[in-house]
């Protein structure tokens, strides 16, 4: 997710203060699990006192509540209008969702649209296979990018600068054996799915999940991309692209086209 920078808090319209608690939020949102104060102020990079202020002001809005047994602290349930609210504004997530649902419905696996934050990308749309055992992965989940087929599709997209820009800068944590986390094989993957149109992961963020997805394009701008995942037990990834590559890129076409130019978000700075 994106951090302050220097020039950030040199800004004199940047409200460092508000930068401390959003660090917060972020930090209880990456554990997965309640946090003591003291955990809360070494993952956010604020002091004790500093963590407690802002803590108390969160669980007083909504945005942060106790855990179980009152031990420790959670995201809140009020996070969740905040977040639907994106939704609810976003023509990207309207119009795309009736074209991932015929997806989901022709193939009967898990389709999904993801839209850059930082160096990850957030699936704000999922339709998840059932009968199946399956990776836990809500809506709203953040996935590295170098991590994900989505990922790579959508830095298959970007221009040549902004991608070596990307790559230079670019942590790559391994999360399974499968991570690409070698800049020159990823770097390699990219230019496979620029030169195809679809980029592949295989068990690079989940093990055992096989995802195709390509990017969604208004113009020459990329606004995100759409995936189909399945298991290993029923998927390699040779015959997810030869059965459901087709259809992915052809809704992810028609996606792109039934959106109006003026209805695109302006590009936010975070996306840098």
């Amino acid at each position: 997710m994106p951090k302050v920078e220097v020039a950030d808090a040199e800004s004199p319209i940047f409200i460092t203060a508000l930068a401390r608690g959003v660090e917060v939020l972020r930090a209880l949102a990456a554990a997965g699990r309640p946090l003591s104060l003291a955990e809360i102020a070494s993952a956010a990079g604020v002091n004790r006192s500093a963590a407690q202020r802002i803590i108390h002001t969160f669980e007083r809005l909504g945005l942060v509540m106790r855990g179980p047994i009152g031990r420790g602290f959670m995201i809140g349930v009020g996070v969740l209008p905040l977040a639907a609210g994106h939704l609810q504004a976003s023509d990207l997530v309207r119009i795309a969702n009736p074209f991932l649902h015929a997806l989901f419905g022709r193939f009967g696996e898990s389709c999904h649209l993801a839209v850059p934050y930082g160096r990850d990308m957030v699936f704000v749309i999922r339709f998840a296979a059932t009968g199946q055992l399956s990776a836990f992965m809500p809506q709203g989940i953040a996935i590295p990018m170098h991590a994900s087929a989505s990922g790579k599709a959508y830095l298959s997209a970007l221009p040549a600068e902004r991608l070596e820009r990307w790559l230079a800068a670019a942590p790559l944590q391994a999360f399974t054996p499968h991570t690409l986390t070698d800049r020159a094989r990823l770097q390699a993957a990219i230019a496979e799915a620029r030169q195809s149109g679809i980029a592949c992961a295989d068990g690079e963020f989940f093990p055992g999940d096989r995802t195709i997805a390509t990017p969604v394009m208004v113009g020459d701008r990329c606004l995100g991309a759409v995936s189909l995942s399945g298991p290993e037990s029923r998927w390699n990834v040779a015959d997810l692209l030869d059965q459901a590559g087709p259809a992915l890129r052809e809704a992810a076409q028609a996606i792109g086209q039934s959106l109006r130019p003026e209805s695109v978000p302006w590009p936010s700075s975070a996306d840098d």
